[in-house]
């Protein structure tokens, strides 16, 4: 039945064919594909082999399942969904995806399509949480065949698929990550995806970005990056982008802004690890500032118009590296303490 005008499958097509064993639908029209067409327990049993690729798909439900329990003694179930236009995976057969499933015999082609993220996939089939890398894992010892097949997928490599990349690559499920590539989104052009750095998986926040910074979040170091270097400043930003998980914390670039004078307390700086205000004109470094180092890993103050501490720093348990460099430190004898 390939190339010719089927512009969708509805319900009841297939009724009954308990003996068909190959499908073939490539090189048609189809748009759509009615829920019971291959979710049915009843009908298909025999089919091995499906073949639906080079046609206008632009959504798939999971019922590749139902399809791949069949018989799991007979050969596996294989298939093909390559060169549509999927880009959503929906869920209107309520599958809910759980370790203990009944065992899955096939694979599912659906390289070629316009997918930006596999986790468009996993979250599209309800499986989600913690437990799907686990399931995974299980699915890799138990599960006598399932393999999803990429090839030619152009995806994004964001930190939206930070967890899928970096736990999937041993397993069966997606064994096949050759011949997929990630879209490097500043030239458009494509490279390996076994080529990528999982420090360069990232997501870029401009929700409540500062003016003139860039909010890039790096799930591998698990750092929010705030880079306003050279923004032209007068002020500390008085808020930014929410951290995505609580185990993150920001890395604050404010250096070279020669406008900025002032450095006040922030409530972010409590979940900062490195602050940066090098090469700017601070000339005072206020108690509260002081009192938020103790948050904070690393202070970078080099380069500024500082000249002494407040005693009463003293005082306090700054647990920060501070760095303090190439300012016009006054040497009388009261500033001897800070020695």
């Amino acid at each position: 039945m390939s190339w010719n005008a089927i512009t969708g499958l509805q319900d009841g097509v297939f009724d009954s064919l308990r003996s068909l064993e190959t499908l073939d639908l490539s090189h048609n029209q189809i748009n759509f594909i009615e829920l019971r067409v291959f979710s049915s327990d009843s009908d298909l049993g025999s089919l091995r082999r499906l073949n639906i690729d080079n046609n206008k798909l632009t959504s798939l439900e999971p019922w590749w399942y139902y399809r791949c329990i069949h018989d799991s003694s007979k050969s596996p179930v294989i298939i093909n969904l390559s060169h549509n236009l999927i880009t959503n995976f929906t869920n209107k057969l309520q599958f809910h995806f759980r370790c203990n499933m009944k065992k899955v015999h096939g694979s599912v082609n659906i390289g070629g399509n316009p997918v930006s993220h596999l986790m468009d996939m996993f979250n599209g089939w309800n499986i989600t949480g913690p437990e799907v890398y686990r399931c995974l894992n299980y699915i890799q010892k138990q599960y006598r065949y399932l393999r999803f097949y990429l090839l030619g997928l152009n995806l994004s490599c964001d930190c939206v698929d930070y967890e899928i990349l970096k736990h999937t690559w041993n397993t069966p499920v997606f064994g096949a990550l050759q011949g997929v590539h990630c879209i490097d989104h500043n030239t458009g052009l494509t490279k390996p995806i076994n080529t990528i750095n999982m420090i360069d998986v990232v997501c870029e926040l401009p929700d409540r970005c500062p003016s003139s910074c860039q909010c890039v979040y790096r799930p591998d170091n698990t750092t929010l990056h705030i880079y306003c270097s050279t923004a032209n400043l007068s002020s500390l930003p008085l808020d930014l982008p929410p951290l995505p998980k609580s185990d993150v914390r920001y890395k604050l670039d404010f250096s070279n802004n020669k406008r900025l004078q002032h450095v006040g307390h922030r409530p972010y700086f409590l979940n900062t690890s490195i602050l940066d205000i090098s090469n700017c004109s601070i000339s005072e470094v206020t108690m509260d500032v002081l009192e938020d180092l103790s948050h904070i890993n690393v202070a970078d103050f080099r380069g500024n118009l500082l000249q002494s501490f407040s005693r009463k720093a003293d005082t306090l348990n700054i647990s920060a590296k501070l760095l303090l460099g190439l300012n016009p430190w006054r040497c009388p004898c009261d500033n001897s303490w800070m020695i």
